[in-house]
């Protein structure tokens, strides 16, 4: 069987996405799996990587037909968007939240012409791209404008429990005005159709109470 092609989103520069990447694509596992194709700015990525100390060994590619996907190996779509010299890590920048956007957006590109199949993303900071001038400040935000889907699900799964959540990063106020009940049965309906295009035959649901977890998903 073909290993799909993930693309990985290096998320902000001034993060933990680029660590958390050179760390993850240690592990040989992963290259049996998939075929790992990072979409960031290579400059990074060598910088965290001398910083921890891994050695790890890079291939820039200029689209994912040119990846050499073998354990040992971390392939990368470089943008070259980020200044490395103004780059200030750990702190809150526009250029660190409009390079983190247009990771998220060039891996969308790649997925909707198939050359892709699937993207994980790197964490991002809502604080940042705020200071860039991006409107949709999260990562479902940012997919669905970008593939033309309104009203996108965002999905959560924890040891084979699936979450949908019917509202996203909103006060708790207005959380609680989006809680109606034509609302949630059109969601349900949503979910339902969802699942069964992921393949599960057999699924049971059921509607949680309200959940003001930093007053953003209700």
């Amino acid at each position: 069987m073909e290993r799909p092609v993930i693309g990985i989103t290096m998320g902000d520069p001034a993060g933990i996405g680029p660590e958390i990447i050179v760390k993850a694509l240690k592990n040989e596992e992963l290259y049996n799996q998939c075929k790992p194709l990072v979409i960031g700015d290579i400059r990074v990525l060598e910088f965290m990587s001398g910083i921890l100390n891994l050695n790890s060994s890079f291939h820039v590619v200029d689209n994912p037909d040119n990846g050499r996907y073998t354990a040992g190996t971390i392939n990368v779509l470089s943008l070259d968007n980020v200044d490395t010299k103004a780059l200030r890590m750990g702190e809150i920048q526009p250029q660190a939240g409009k390079a983190a956007y247009e990771y998220i957006k060039e891996a969308s590109r790649l997925c909707m012409l198939g050359d892709i199949q699937a993207v994980a993303t790197a964490p991002i900071h809502k604080e940042s791209i705020k200071a860039a001038g991006i409107e949709a400040i999260g990562h479902t935000e940012m997919f669905g404008e970008l593939t033309g889907t309104e009203d996108p699900l965002t999905l959560f799964e924890v040891y084979g429990l699936r979450i949908f959540f019917l509202t996203r990063h909103l006060s708790l106020k207005d959380a609680c005005t989006q809680v109606k009940m034509d609302r949630i049965v059109a969601y349900l309906e949503r979910c339902h159709i969802a699942l069964s295009r992921l393949g599960l035959a057999r699924r049971k649901m059921a509607v949680a109470g309200l959940n003001p977890h930093s007053g953003e998903h209700g």
